[in-house]
């Protein structure tokens, strides 16, 4: 998949290279870049809005332990 992601390639080019039925890699291609790809407009990946709430609750406290986002 990230072959034919980095490629210069044709989707058909890498598919025959790596004796993969191209119509298949279009297709797991096509999915990924649908998994992946942010909302119109949206300027941070779903995997980077995913690590953004993982470490929402650590920003708001201070080096002394303090809250100050009023949580």
């Amino acid at each position: 998949m990230q072959i034919a992601l980095r490629s210069s390639n044709t989707i058909s080019e890498v598919g025959r290279k790596l004796d993969i039925n191209p119509e298949t890699l279009r297709g797991w291609v096509k999915k990924h870049k649908q998994r992946n790809e942010s909302p119109a407009g949206a300027s941070l990946s779903p995997d980077e809005r995913a690590r953004l709430k993982e470490l929402k609750p650590f920003s708001c406290v201070d080096h002394e332990g303090e809250d100050y986002c009023g949580g």
